[in-house]
């Protein structure tokens, strides 16, 4: 007989469990349309299917307490249905939105770990090179204040400090304990011609002083530059001034296979080393990077002058901060638009003549979206540890984790945002999914 309770209590927790999701999926595609369509909140039109859907959960309720009730006169004690996650359903994903191939289907309320490593985990808000231009966001938009807060900043701190001189062909890792002292020594390749850069295209390496600004990984360039490339702030205020030109100077690897030699102005160090730098610095964004042609230094820890470093860096890590909230917001807008399956609202956020990702141009990426929209009752999409990982005048990549929930399905992934500059706004060309151990931070 106690085994034949116990199964109806199953059984009823079940249907339970089963009208309750329902209950949360029309209530939620509610909250969406109401905040799409700009209704208020007060009298609604209810189906009566709707009305038989709250029914159906309230006769739950009773059959519940009723089975409770004969079961043991109240001396047992159930297990919470509403304290458990939701479950995904499994289902054919029928090539619609299938956020990427290679999302990882989780519970829907599974917390999304940030990716880190030892030696550089994401770092809080830097409130000493942060922007003021979110003042009064929290009640324009909760959500985009909190992008910002979990955004991921350049750190406070100048722990590493690179100082490449051109005339022993070394790039010298600097680390600050108690002091400054040289942590590794790299042989590297320079400028095919001698001399400070001047113009694009002069086969020159930059002198001055450079921070790192963007992180780079094998999908975001050719293989002639190896496995990661860290791109530095050239031309700065100083090349400006001095009128001098030209772009895309990066810290780099080699092709495989190949040893680092003259270059067209970029620095550049064998695989090895380029991949023992990243898993030192992280992403290095926030990384001076000094740049000499001097061949008296005898010890690299004292050359550089910290103090003018440091002011430098904050000047030019609070114009990324700022950046950085400027593309947050984008990502926040872009998120709405696609939550709230309007096809049209949604492509405004797309350059549609260039745009190519996943094998579709956009005419294809559009139909399925819109299969996607005709196919999914509701669409909620999170992201997290925003950061711009490069950045120039007409182009920017924008990198974050996103959490991805349906009525049908529920993923994780980290995504990729490449922008492109057009006619005053920025607009989406491509988007990826990356791996994980892509997005560092």
């Amino acid at each position: 007989m106690t085994a034949m309770w116990q199964a109806v209590r199953r059984a009823l927790l079940y249907h339970f469990k089963i009208l309750e999701m329902r209950w949360k999926t029309w209530r939620n595609s509610q909250e969406i349309n109401r905040a799409y369509t700009g209704r208020k909140k007060g009298r609604r039109r209810i189906c009566v299917g709707k009305i038989g859907a709250v029914g159906g959960v309230v006769g739950g309720v009773c059959l519940v307490a009723v089975a409770g009730a004969l079961l043991s006169r109240g001396s047992y004690v159930s297990e919470s249905v509403t304290g458990k996650a939701e479950e995904t359903r499994p289902s054919e994903h029928n090539g619609l939105d299938a956020p990427d191939v290679s999302a990882e289907k989780v519970h829907r309320e599974q917390p999304l770990k940030p990716v880190s490593q030892a030696d550089a985990k994401p770092q809080p808000r830097a409130t000493s090179v942060k922007s003021e231009n979110t003042e009064g966001w929290a009640t324009a938009d909760s959500a985009l204040k909190r992008a910002l807060d979990e955004a991921w900043y350049p750190p406070d701190s100048m722990p590493y400090l690179l100082l490449a001189n051109k005339a022993d062909k070394r790039v010298y890792l600097l680390r600050k304990k108690e002091s400054w002292k040289v942590m590794r020594a790299y042989a590297a390749a320079y400028g095919e011609k001698k001399g400070r850069k001047r113009t694009s295209g002069d086969k020159r390496t930059p002198e001055g002083i450079y921070f790192i600004v963007g992180h780079k990984k094998p999908r975001e360039m050719t293989e002639i530059y190896g496995p990661v490339a860290f791109v530095l702030n050239y031309p700065n205020a100083a090349d400006r001034r001095a009128g001098r030109t030209g772009k895309g100077i990066w810290i780099h690897g080699t092709a495989p296979d190949s040893m680092p030699v003259s270059t067209r102005g970029c620095i550049e160090l064998n695989n090895h080393n380029i991949r023992e730098l990243e898993r030192i610095v992280g992403n290095g964004i926030g990384t001076p990077v000094i740049i000499v042609n001097d061949s008296t230094i005898s010890d690299a820890a004292a050359f550089p002058d910290y103090r003018e470093i440091a002011w430098r860096r904050g000047k030019v890590m609070r114009d990324y901060c700022g950046r950085l909230e400027e593309f947050a917001r984008f990502v926040q807008q872009w998120r709405k638009a696609w939550e709230s399956q309007d096809i049209e609202h949604y492509r405004i956020f797309y350059d549609t003549t260039e745009f190519a990702a996943q094998g579709l141009e956009w005419p294809g990426w559009r139909a399925r979206k819109l299969r996607t929209f005709r196919n999914y009752d509701t669409i909620a999409v999170s992201v997290n540890n925003i950061m711009l990982s490069d950045f120039e005048p007409d182009r920017a990549i924008v990198k974050f984790h996103q959490v991805y929930r349906s009525n049908i399905l529920t993923s994780r992934n980290v995504k990729a945002l490449f922008l492109t500059h057009i006619d005053g706004s920025w607009k989406i060309r491509s988007e990826a999914t990356l791996p994980a151990e892509e997005f560092l931070l």
